[in-house]
């Protein structure tokens, strides 16, 4: 029995041509099969079920499951043989996601890391490089604070000469858009932003 109960399901698991003639019911019993599988197999591999059981305990209509049964069989993602149900796809669709499998493939690359070996590919040495450089140039304008942008009205004129109220207080909130969807809502009169500007 699997240590993690989800299974994984392709967004794209209608494109199957066996699935798009199935009913709605049969291909819940499809994905009830995965459930099944992954639940109380192992890799791919489970004791079959009559059709009429496996349908009572999913609550679905015995003659979708042997619909199912049939159309997956035809395609090849079901076989039966010796009272069991293998899914044939299972390894490829499921994988190892492990966490013995996980942590062992970590503690080999750190390994590698340890030894010296290139890990990246050589990703890291070309990417490195260049960022040494823009370090480098990033150094220069150091002593001058960045100047902050000047704030611009509703239509793209400045707030030149015109007078606004300061904010007294930065404060951060959520608010209600049109149509019922969420913003942060900033308010930053500490910073020397107007009002207005940030409310445009």
């Amino acid at each position: 029995m699997s240590a993690n109960r989800y299974v994984k399901l392709n967004g794209n698991w209608m494109d199957s041509e066996w699935l798009l003639v199935l009913s709605a019911e049969a291909r819940l019993a499809w994905v009830q099969m995965l459930c099944y599988v992954k639940l109380s197999g192992i890799g791919g591999r489970v004791k079959a079920k009559p059709s009429m059981v496996f349908a009572r305990q999913n609550f679905i209509g015995e003659e979708s499951v042997e619909q199912m049964i049939r159309a997956a069989k035809q395609n090849g993602a079901l076989v039966e043989e010796d009272g069991t149900w293998l899914l044939t796809g299972w390894s490829k669709h499921q994988g190892d996601e492990t966490a013995s499998e996980r942590q062992k493939r970590w503690r080999e690359k750190q390994k590698q890391v340890q030894n010296g070996e290139n890990v990246t590919g050589g990703n890291a040495l070309r990417n490195g490089s260049n960022a040494e450089e823009r370090r480098g140039e990033e150094k220069k304008g150091e002593d001058k604070p960045p100047k902050s942008p000047r704030g611009t009205g509703r239509n793209g004129n400045r707030l030149t000469g015109r007078k606004s109220p300061r904010l007294s207080q930065s404060r951060i909130g959520m608010g209600v858009l049109p149509g019922g969807l969420w913003a942060q809502t900033v308010e930053a009169g500490d910073l020397g932003i107007d009002g207005q500007e940030i409310c445009r």
